[in-house]
């Protein structure tokens, strides 16, 4: 399967503030997130709109509003002279610098080359350098690109960190911008509408009479919609004196009832109204912890993922130890699962969690893997080392630690395994070094790992015999009677009959079909539950390099039952 290459554009050159937007909205965006970016950088802001126009790119990528200088005036132009749509947002923090070649020092530079913005928003700091002039120049990295080509002591540039390592120049001052919540807001252009239910953000731009009391009036409809506008700014009409255009940002989906009446009411009292886009807002991190707890990045990847638990017990486990991150979902197809993986790291992901059906497909594309996991022949957890990307098995673990908690002791019992997936590989390996007595395996799967499960105390059997063997614990590590499919059972009530506890992983519902049919002939049973919670505790154990107290797990074992 061929990957997806999406052409995307930028204004500048490489390590401007506009390429970086580019590369973080693409690599964090879900829809997006297994394409291939091709770059394409252009000398002005409207040549990105002619290329998007004509199709050369697929999306543009433009600075639009500043936290310390306000909205960009070019970006607004175009937006209303050319035909496209805001299809997202990407919010960066600013952090301007002084640039110089090597050797120069700060007492040397006597002008500076810089985007009008960047001077703007360092204007305190050359308020103390008033030997130092300004020269307008096309954008930040631009300037640092043209300062290494001068080659002069006495010429810097205001720009990124970046910039100064990709032209090799060298930070004379750091962070004079003057605020240091500087914040660039990017506008991700497309040539049609994206609207999902997800969007939540809305950019239009009005013009009303030039009579007392028409903007008042075009405001009170958002007002009496009960919807937030969180930006208004003004800009002149060309030819018509003090006539302006207003631009407003609201939160909203133009799906909803009170979006479109809100909207309706304005065209009455307006004489311009156009929508730029409905898209996702993206809430840039201000405080330091918002700031760390998105570098911080933890998560899931199987294939249906939307009734999954884990970010919730992530969430509680990262709450009890006063730690900082963010758990996602990443739902993959197979052909998928290697660029994901790669993109992951590529993004310092520091750890996730594999379920299926990828315990087993995920173990080609790591370097190194322990051995509990590669006895096993399956991986549940994978830690993004600088150098590796490394595989462990926590089902292991959790497995054993749940049939303690519940005082369910296999030790020479006689076991029925249903299953012979990744998941119930764990369970086999657990039970083995618990010295059962004997392991029954049922399994439809047509190409079971027989390498594996060559053990005199493995045989595999036919669910025809089943009730008739002897079988003290039978645990289920199929699927079958996961939600949504709630009304499925692997086996009925004359197969687990002589059971003295059945055990299925499944967690969700809490109480599947298979559990229900063992209480109601007053066998001991359990779900899975707790082994997730200890699984995703040793996780995390392996990600942060600690010891957690298993009380951690019963607390949010307890928590989590009176959720679900």
């Amino acid at each position: 399967m061929s990957k997806k290459i999406i052409k995307a554009g930028y204004q500048g050159v490489p390590g401007s503030f506009s390429q970086q937007a580019l590369i973080e909205y693409f690599a964090l965006n879900i829809k997006h997130f297994t394409s291939d970016i091709e770059e394409h950088n252009f000398p002005d802001f409207e040549d990105v709109f002619i290329a998007l126009q004509n199709g050369t790119i697929e999306y543009g990528i433009l600075p639009i509003e500043n936290s310390s200088t306000g909205g960009i005036s070019e970006t607004y132009k175009l937006l209303l002279k050319y035909d496209c749509h805001i299809v997202g947002e990407r919010c960066i923090r600013v952090d301007q610098h002084l640039l110089g070649i090597k050797g120069a020092k700060l007492k040397d530079i006597s002008q500076v080359y810089s985007h009008p913005q960047g001077y703007e928003q360092s204007s305190l700091f050359f308020k103390k350098h008033p030997n130092i002039t300004f020269t307008p120049y096309k954008n930040t990295a631009e300037s640092a690109r043209y300062v290494a080509e001068l080659g002069k002591k006495n010429v810097g540039a205001i720009a990124s960190r970046k910039a100064a390592e990709i032209y090799n120049l060298d930070i004379l001052a750091e962070n004079i911008n003057f605020n240091n919540q500087n914040i660039t807001r990017f506008a991700i252009i497309g040539k049609n509408p994206e609207i999902t239910d997800a969007c939540n953000k809305i950019s239009i731009v009005m013009t009303v009479a030039h009579t007392p009391g028409s903007l008042y009036k075009a405001l009170s409809f958002f007002e009496k919609s009960n919807l937030n506008l969180t930006k208004i700014e003004s800009r002149p009409l060309i030819d018509r004196p003090w006539e302006y255009f207003f631009y407003l940002d609201f939160l909203g989906n133009m799906n909803n009832a009170d979006v479109q009446k809100a909207l309706e009411n304005v065209k009455t009292v307006s004489s311009y109204l156009r929508v730029f886009g409905n898209y996702v807002a993206h809430d840039v991190c201000i405080d330091e912890k918002e700031k760390k707890m998105a570098n911080n990045i933890y998560g899931l990847i199987g294939e249906k993922l939307s009734h999954s638990y884990s970010p919730r017990i992530h969430s509680l486990i990262m709450e009890a130890l006063k730690l900082d991150g963010t758990y996602k979902l990443y739902e993959t197809d197979k052909d998928d699962l290697s660029d994901l993986i790669l993109k992951l790291k590529s993004m310092n992901t520091i750890g996730v969690n594999v379920t299926i059906p990828y315990k087993v497909e995920v173990m080609q594309y790591l370097n190194n893997i322990s051995p509990q996991a590669k006895a096993i022949g399956a991986v549940n957890t994978i830690v993004f080392n600088k150098d590796s990307i490394d595989g462990y098995n926590t089902d292991y673990d959790g497995f054993k630690m749940m049939l303690k908690r519940f005082n369910i002791d296999a030790c020479g019992k006689a076991i029925v395994v249903l299953g012979s997936g990744g998941a119930a590989k764990s369970v086999v390996q657990s039970l083995l070094d618990s010295n059962v007595e004997k392991i029954h395996i049922i399994t439809l799967d047509k190409a079971p790992d027989t390498e594996f499960y060559k053990n005199n105390k493995i045989e595999f059997i036919s669910y025809d015999v089943l009730s008739q063997i002897k079988k003290d614990i039978i645990i289920n590590c199929t699927p079958c009677g996961m939600y949504p499919n709630t009304d499925a059972s692997p086996v009925n009530e004359e197969q687990i009959a002589g059971a003295e506890a059945v055990v299925d992983l499944i967690y969700n519902p809490s109480r599947t079909l298979l559990m229900k049919t063992a209480e109601k002939m007053n066998i001991k049973n359990i779900n899975g539950l707790y082994m997730l919670v200890a699984q995703a505790v040793r996780a995390q154990e392996i990600w942060n390099k600690v010891t957690i107290d298993e009380k951690i797990i019963d607390q949010i074992y307890e928590t989590l039952c009176t959720e679900f």
